[in-house]
């Protein structure tokens, strides 16, 4: 009952800050996957330019969790009543605070929660940028499915000022839903209203290629610090609204370069032995595999080497997904094809050998890691895809790394996720 009686005082608070503050202008991150990447970059370059505000982390769980976060406050567990209390104390602060700040954008993620969402918010928050990353990977059981999950995305959009929707990702019947014509598509294809199109990827920088937005501006040539056509959705996301926002194409070539992609999101580390390595290990799934793979084939390397660990599947479609991704492993290309864990080695390995792929499996991420330093020589790049489950393969990039520093740049390396991985293989040498 409390939780109620909190979230409507939390309401009229922000209602009231948005009276307060009509100058202030709110971006709004939704979708299944690819919101967090999303959120830092637009924060990154926009800040730049404007004085910007945005809670690091996770998306809220909750509409109090959204609140507090879009008046400045963490998201925090608040299991007792005088918890909210003391949240809402917080969040009074906060607005009288604002009064006195100069934050000119604030960037939130969120995950609508059930039908009805869109309205709700609307309600509350003046939302001037939607950004719609993808429809799929939602785990909201009270949606029935992909489309009226869509449609409650959709009608954020058409609460909002001005929409962006994921050309890529987004099935365009969806967009008939639209009401207002304020919205436009991104993505890394032709077609898209704004569209960074792939050309080469350049060993240790990311990918070169030339970014076409509306109007009369002249396609701009660029280079963007990741690979893979899926890491490049949330900067060219961040070209997009940085357009809309105001801000010149010429301003953002050189912000885009102080954006530090999220870990395990197609980032280009230095290996050992003047190697190359594309770390693809925090969710990845058939889609931004196959756009991996792509990018590693497209590079002039003379040694090109992938190690696969699990991808983002359900059990129905799992066989399925993991038989496609063997049949996209071309002797031609990889000198090597490396599986951990016992889901690829049951159904990539075969598959990918019986193509004329070299193939290595492993349970163990060290012994992967230590077989592929074996292999490494000037020029090699390695791709590392997986998601981040109990198969750690980032630990096994972690060994080929030209520098141990770099290891900040890879998931899952707090003090707590390194005692996990310890007890984790301890129980592998005792098997």
């Amino acid at each position: 009952m409390f939780q109620k009686m909190f979230l409507r005082r939390l309401e009229k608070i922000v209602r009231r800050f948005m009276a307060e503050h009509q100058k202030v202008r709110v971006v709004l991150v939704v979708g299944g996957r690819g919101r967090h990447g999303v959120k830092y970059a637009v924060e990154t370059v926009l800040a730049q330019r404007y004085s910007t505000a945005m809670i690091p982390g996770a998306a809220p769980r909750d509409r109090i969790g959204l609140l507090l976060q879009i008046m400045g406050v963490q998201d925090g567990l608040a299991t007792s009543e005088r918890r909210f209390w003391r949240l809402l104390g917080k969040v009074r602060a906060a607005r009288l605070r604002a009064r006195r700040s100069s934050a000119q954008l604030i960037i939130q993620e969120c995950v609508p929660d059930e039908p009805g969402f869109a309205e709700w918010l609307s309600s509350v928050v003046r939302v001037d940028f939607c950004i719609v990353t993808t429809v799929a990977g939602y785990q909201k059981k009270q949606f029935s499915g992909d489309d009226a999950f869509a449609a409650e995305l959709i009608n954020l959009v058409n609460a909002s000022k001005y929409g962006l929707l994921n050309y890529d990702d987004i099935d365009s019947r969806y967009a008939e839903a639209l009401t207002h014509r304020r919205f436009a598509t991104y993505g890394t294809r032709q077609g898209a209203d704004y569209s960074f199109i792939p050309q080469t990827v350049q060993l240790g920088q990311g990918t070169e290629g030339y970014f076409v937005s509306p109007g009369d501006h002249a396609p701009q040539q660029m280079v963007l610090p990741v690979v893979g056509e899926t890491a490049l959705h949330p900067f060219v996301a961040a070209l997009s609204v940085g357009l809309a926002a105001g801000v010149s194409l010429s301003d953002m070539q050189e912000d885009i370069q102080h954006v530090m992609p999220l870990p395990g999101h197609g980032n280009m580390l230095r290996g050992q032995r003047q190697s190359w390595i594309i770390d693809n290990t925090e969710g990845a799934t058939y889609e931004s595999t196959a756009t991996s793979l792509r990018a590693l084939y497209s590079t002039e390397s003379p040694k090109k080497i992938v190690v696969l660990g699990n991808i983002v599947s359900n059990i129905d479609e799992r066989e399925q997904l993991y038989k496609a991704v063997a049949e996209m492993c071309h002797p031609v290309e990889l000198a090597w094809v490396v599986t951990i864990g016992k889901l690829t080695s049951q159904y990539i390995a075969p598959i990918a050998r019986s193509r004329g792929n070299q193939v290595r499996s492993f349970e163990s991420p060290i012994d992967a890691g230590a077989f592929v330093h074996s292999l490494l020589e000037k020029d090699t790049v390695v791709l590392y895809n997986a998601v981040a489950d109990a198969s750690y393969v980032e630990e096994a990039l972690k060994i080929t790394l030209h520098s141990l520093a770099d290891a900040r740049r890879l998931i899952r390396q707090s003090s707590s996720d390194l005692h996990h991985k310890d007890e984790y293989f301890s129980s592998l040498s005792v098997k």
